[in-house]
């Protein structure tokens, strides 16, 4: 089945790095401030943050916050410090998170669904759909791999994992630490992606023309 042109130029778009997965070689980020987070940082920049409410065990330390906002969804968040040795240290800022985690509200369902011809009325979208929406109108570049889409700008020093923006999956979001060197090359990678898709399109669009019009 031959696909359009303008339908080949909007999937490059929307998908700039699919099946892509992402690396685990990466280099120590450093702290910084991301949207009123501290990420990485210490159990000191955790409380500060107003993670307060905290739990521990052999292998880790848990700290929540049940209204944290990042823009404009609200959701309890997490951070998450593993523990040396089962050994809890004296000095706070011995513990250390390199990422935060958001519990998403799942989608939502009305049942029994009263529109029987529009199954999907009945289903109120994941807030990470609006998200999404929003990060990509801010200028943020996109690349997906499996169920996950990852996020990069080149203002900040971060990369968002969204779980489950695009259809009916866990929900799921993640702010991880990441160095702003590896984020520009991210970002080069999913606009190389892009420009390869765009001529394709352009030489699929050039045949077409030569074939239509007997050139």
């Amino acid at each position: 089945m031959r696909y359009s042109i303008l339908a080949m130029v909007a999937l490059a778009s929307l998908v700039a790095a699919c099946g892509s997965e992402p690396s685990n070689e990466t280099q120590a980020a450093s702290k910084s401030e991301f949207q009123g987070f501290i990420v990485p940082g210490t159990a000191v920049d955790a409380r500060n943050t107003g993670f307060t409410a905290c739990s521990s065990d052999y292998y880790r330390a848990t700290c929540r916050k049940e209204k944290a906002t990042l823009f404009g969804l609200t959701a309890p968040a997490v951070v998450t410090m593993d523990l040396k040795d089962g050994k809890m240290p004296e000095d706070l800022s011995q513990l250390t998170y390199t990422s935060i985690g958001f519990d998403v509200p799942p989608l939502e369902t009305t049942y029994p669904c009263d529109d029987y011809d529009d199954p999907l009325a009945c289903v109120k979208p994941s807030p990470l759909a609006d998200l999404q929406k929003r990060l990509i109108a801010d200028g943020w570049k996109m690349k997906e791999w499996k169920s996950y889409r990852h996020f990069y700008h080149l203002s900040y020093a971060v990369e968002l994992q969204l779980k489950g923006a695009g259809g009916f999956q866990d929900n799921g979001l993640t702010i991880n630490a990441m160095p702003i060197e590896e984020v520009e090359d991210n970002i080069a990678r999913i606009d190389a992606e892009l420009a390869k898709h765009r001529d394709q399109a352009s030489a699929a669009a050039n045949f077409e023309r030569a074939m239509a019009n007997g050139n």
